[in-house]
């Protein structure tokens, strides 16, 4: 598999603002109905265990709303509530640690509202000036990929034209650049990155993946 050579990257600021749409938050956007249940759901567990109630009754009450679609889809056909329950999980804090880890994208939801939207934002923010444009319209299961696994990396549409970007800055991010151009359009340019050197800072299953393409 070749490596192609395009522009390392573009100026965010030449574009029309009014036509910059960020495909991350678009996506994040359209589970905000499900993502806020779950706030709520945090939120009446965090009263209950102030005011010394059992939390399964909370449980409970709550079990028949995680069984719409919506809700489904996004926790992979898992209702929630059973499967705090089958955790035996009886505090907040566990309930909260234990499902960031299954579902990633619950990272952004907080007990406290401002922490919750101010999350959200950071998860799509532009936070460096650059973007990199793509050959391919990223899907919405890669959009989700990237908000589960590596939130600094995000995704634009500009009038029918895509582009990779960065939520965080500060230090080198072009494995995450790589694995991004890799799961989108299926090839790792050879001005964001060239070679197998040493993957870990980017975690093991990226590194993993740039190794295999390197390797193949």
């Amino acid at each position: 598999m070749n490596n192609v050579i395009r522009i390392p990257s573009i100026t965010a600021s030449i574009f029309d603002q009014e036509k910059v749409v960020s495909l991350t938050a678009s996506y994040l956007q359209s589970k905000m109905d499900v993502l806020e249940s779950v706030r709520d759901l945090y939120c009446e567990i965090d009263e209950a265990i102030e005011e010394g109630e059992n939390i399964q009754n909370i449980l409970s009450k709550r079990k028949d709303d995680f069984d719409e679609p919506e809700k489904l889809e996004l926790f992979d056909d898992n209702n929630l509530i059973d499967f705090i329950q089958n955790k035996e999980l009886d505090n907040l804090t566990d309930i909260i640690d234990t499902l960031r880890g299954e579902w990633p994208i619950l990272d952004v939801v907080d007990v406290s509202e401002a922490i919750f939207y101010d999350n959200i934002e950071q998860k799509s923010e532009l936070s460096w000036g650059e973007v990199f444009p793509l050959y391919c319209e990223p899907k919405e299961e890669t959009i989700k990929h990237f908000i589960d696994l590596c939130s600094c990396v995000a995704f634009m549409e500009v009038e029918g034209n895509y582009f990779i970007y960065l939520t965080t800055s500060g230090q080198d991010f072009s494995r995450e650049l790589a694995y991004a151009y890799l799961c989108v359009d299926d090839c790792i340019p050879s001005n964001i990155l060239t070679d197998q050197e040493n993957f870990s800072p980017a975690g093991e299953y990226i590194a993993t993946k740039l190794t295999e393409f390197f390797n193949s």
